[in-house]
């Protein structure tokens, strides 16, 4: 069946972060900023909970800029469509599920290439053992090792993250940080991801002309400046 708008981001594995390395997102609503509290992520949006019920926000709104920030990275900037919106009377908050469009409020244009099943290989097997030569991300890590731990882990697979399109390449980034967070007991789905990233197959491909802002490529030239 072909993708729509309102199944587009389960086309993709969805990385819920571990709360170490978990970046922030924050919503740009008329001239204010909201900030949400991510679930998970995927190339084609995330699942949030919204805390702030006076957070102005409806199925099929568009969002001017969904925001993503790490804490010693530049912030990498979406605009967003609200997908799916639910309250939670237990707990007084809202899930909301945001796909990552183009700005001005048009949808990314998407075309498929099939990914083949998961099968380990020999060559798989050596994207491994090259992850597995940096120390893993552990609790507790000052933040000097930590930058210096993902900084050399990242600069390991230049390589791979050039076959990729730059919208999924600041994915391939959080795949790899979320491996080393939970290794040696990482989910199979999760290096599944990593490995489908690492062999360059690209589940989905944005088509030719319908380029991100300039902010964005510039956010991926500073946190891939090699």
């Amino acid at each position: 069946m072909e993708a729509t708008p309102a199944t587009e981001r389960r086309r993709y594995f969805r990385l819920e972060p571990s709360q170490e390395g978990k970046p922030q997102a924050v919503l740009e609503l008329g001239n204010r900023d909201y900030e949400v509290e991510i679930v998970n992520l995927s190339p084609g949006g995330l699942l949030c909970y919204v805390h702030d019920p006076l957070i102005p926000l409806d199925v099929d709104q568009y969002i001017p800029k969904v925001i993503i920030r790490h804490r010693d990275r530049p912030p990498l900037v979406y605009a967003g469509h609200v997908l799916r919106l639910q309250h939670d009377p237990q707990k007084n908050q809202r899930f909301c599920a945001i796909e990552f469009v183009q700005f001005e409020g048009k949808h990314l244009q998407r075309g498929s290439r099939p990914v083949r099943p998961f099968e380990s290989t020999d060559r798989d097997r050596e994207f491994l053992d090259r992850l597995k030569r940096y120390p893993a991300l552990a609790p507790g890590l000052p933040l000097e090792k930590e930058f210096e731990i993902r900084e050399g882990v990242f600069r390991e697979f230049v390589k791979e993250s050039l076959a990729l399109p730059l919208e999924e390449r600041w994915y391939f980034y959080e795949v790899i940080e979320e491996m080393k967070r939970r290794e040696p007991d990482w989910p199979r789905g999760l290096e599944a991801e990593f490995l489908r990233l690492c062999r360059g197959e690209v589940r989905s491909e944005f088509v030719a002309g319908n380029k991100m802002k300039p902010r964005f490529r510039s956010w991926l030239r500073k946190i891939w400046p090699f």
